[in-house]
């Protein structure tokens, strides 16, 4: 599936020959969040996915009112899967005083300096795409302010994660391939990286049960689909924040 996503997204995503290098914007960094909050959640902007469908309709705004207490928020801005927009990102920056994530397939350097340009403070490199090339996109990413969120899934790709200097490492409990969910793999991979790095859990994490079963393992949560197709947006978070 990730090839599928990954070949459509090349084909589709206009890369502009030249881009602006010099954008001033001061950050806000998810590393302190994961560092200074306890269980702290990610919501996830997401509007359709391959294995769900679509999932919600809300617009940006109705969908901040209520995320507004989140600790920060993911933006999904992958178009042909996901029906996500990069436009969205600074939509969000509009009514959203916390990091901004972004979640896409990167996998060009540009795209680091359009993320930059629409205010977002993190964004997310995909170990599975960026193979080898990972360390080089980390130290632009953090170059240009934006905190690195290096997601890996097997052994292999964590160890090529250990050898670049990101901060914050995802560990994706789905098989981006199979699609199967397994919240062990947090507690499997946790145990091998450096305490200094944080860590976030990254997919089915749906109830404030799992949240407590990985507590202990990781920094913090990313959740998308759990909330957004809640009926009740606000107190879904403020059952997955009691945890």
């Amino acid at each position: 599936m990730i090839e599928e996503i990954l070949e459509t997204k090349k084909k589709h995503t206009q890369i502009p020959n030249q881009v602006q290098k010099e954008i001033k914007y001061e950050p806000r960094s998810l590393k302190k969040v994961l560092e200074e909050n306890k269980n702290p959640i990610i919501g996830e902007i997401k509007y359709s996915s391959p294995n769900e469908g679509q999932i919600t309709k809300k617009p940006i705004k109705s969908l901040i009112k209520e995320m507004k207490d989140l600790s920060a928020i993911s933006v999904l801005t992958e178009k042909n899967y996901f029906n996500g927009s990069i436009q969205n990102i600074s939509k969000v920056r509009e009514l959203f005083d916390g990091p901004i994530l972004r979640k896409d397939f990167i996998f060009n350097k540009k795209q680091l300096y359009i993320t930059k340009k629409q205010k977002a403070d993190s964004i997310l490199l995909i170990t599975s795409i960026l193979g080898e090339k990972l360390d080089n996109f980390v130290d632009l990413a953090k170059k240009l302010d934006l905190d690195p969120l290096v997601e890996i899934k097997n052994q292999k790709e964590l160890d090529i994660a250990l050898n670049t200097k990101t901060d914050i490492i995802g560990i994706n409990n789905r098989d981006l391939e199979s699609l199967e969910i397994d919240l062990s793999k947090t507690k499997k991979f946790s145990k091998k990286i450096p305490e200094e790095i944080k860590i976030i859990s990254e997919s089915g994490i749906r109830t404030k049960k799992d949240i407590r079963k990985l507590e202990g393992y990781c920094d913090g949560f990313l959740v998308g689909t759990a909330l957004m197709k809640s009926n009740n947006l606000h107190k879904k978070i403020e059952e997955l924040k009691c945890a």
